[in-house]
């Protein structure tokens, strides 16, 4: 007995519509969701920046005794800026006379004003911690 030989190859034009129908519901919801995560991973970049700068500026503080900086009997304010990975991050730090230091870090993104917030209480001898 011969095998039988199916004549029919290939796609008929109607399976092929069904899978561009398919293919352009499907697409466009994957192509939002990709770049909407692309987003929100650039977003996340920023803020983990922004906290890194933040960070840095607290521990330069521990580092020097914070008589010598604000401990007086008016509270202080001091702005600063600068550019990490071509994004400008803007920081505001300011002194209590209670000696609690508290930075923001300020930066626009995508049209968007974004901030962050640190706070420490200082010593005679820099942070405590």
């Amino acid at each position: 007995m011969e095998p039988q030989v199916n004549p029919r190859k290939g796609m008929s034009i109607l399976e092929v519509l069904v899978a561009l129908i398919i293919l352009a519901i499907v697409l466009p919801g994957l192509a939002g969701m990709v770049i909407s995560s692309r987003k929100a991973q650039n977003a996340n970049i920023h803020m983990d920046q922004a906290y890194a700068y933040g960070q840095l500026l607290m521990d330069s503080l521990a580092l020097t005794p914070g008589f010598s900086l604000w401990l007086k009997d008016t509270d202080s304010t001091k702005t600063s800026s600068t550019t990490i990975a071509g994004m400008t991050y803007n920081s505001t730090i300011v002194m209590k006379s209670t000696g609690i230091a508290t930075i923001q870090i300020a930066w626009n993104q995508g049209g968007m004003a974004h901030s962050i917030q640190l706070k420490e209480v200082l010593s005679n001898t820099g942070l405590y911690r």
